[in-house]
């Protein structure tokens, strides 16, 4: 009764590791590829004019613009996949200055200073996020499988 316990607690322990590995997986290749998309339509933002609010600090550089006379204010500097590629940052900027904002057009209220992103960096957190898939679904399956066999074959040792 103990071991049958200890086996039940085991593969719970297993499945919620794959389940969640899957999980991760699944999230990260649906946040990627929805980044990429952003920064590859990035280019054909319409540009607008901002002005710096307060300098670079740790949370990055605050700016304000306008859209079809609303006013909103921004930090975003680039996108996921153009933060990674080892990039000089953009020259400091003291308030008051004017800057190029980029702003989507489906969503005046989201806007970057930098358009693009890394073709590369999609690519290796894709492929690491599909492969978390791959390992979670097939743990997940390897376990119930080996579990269930178990169970048969011992279920059968008995007759």
């Amino acid at each position: 009764m103990l071991r049958d316990l200890k086996e039940k607690s085991r593969i719970s322990v297993v499945l919620f590791f794959f389940t969640t590995l899957a999980i991760v997986g699944v999230i990260g290749v649906g946040f990627i590829v929805s980044d990429y998309a952003k920064a590859r339509g990035s280019f054909s933002w319409m540009v607008v004019e901002g002005v710096v609010l307060s300098e670079r600090k740790g949370d990055g550089l605050r700016y304000v613009y306008s859209v079809n006379g609303h006013t909103y204010e921004g930090t975003r500097q680039r996108l996921f996949t153009a933060r990674m590629p080892f990039r000089k940052e953009q020259t400091d900027h003291a308030p008051g200055d004017k800057i190029d904002v980029f702003v989507s057009p489906k969503d005046p209220s989201y806007s970057i200073l930098e358009q693009g992103g890394s073709g590369i960096v999609f690519a290796c957190f894709f492929l690491f996020s599909g492969a978390c898939v791959f390992v979670g679904v097939g743990g997940i399956v390897r376990t119930l499988e080996t579990t269930v066999s178990g169970d048969f074959i011992a279920e059968n040792e008995g007759t």
